[in-house]
């Protein structure tokens, strides 16, 4: 099948699979610990929500 039928039906798997290579990047950042940014509720309530009607997200993590 070809990669736009795929897309065209929705089809979530990946194409191409990179691997977690971060060879290219400077081992300043590489190295720090990650911090997650807490989420601005009053900026999430200003955004038009009909925008992201019937979508969904779950990080990898999250799947089987």
């Amino acid at each position: 099948m070809k990669q736009r039928e795929r897309i065209d039906k929705k089809d979530g798997r990946k194409v191409f699979k990179t691997k977690r290579d971060v060879n290219n990047f400077d081992q300043d950042f590489t190295r720090e610990e990650p911090v997650l940014t807490l989420v601005d509720e009053t900026i999430i309530k200003q955004i038009n929500q009909e925008e992201f009607k019937g979508f969904s997200y779950f990080g990898e993590e999250l799947l089987p």
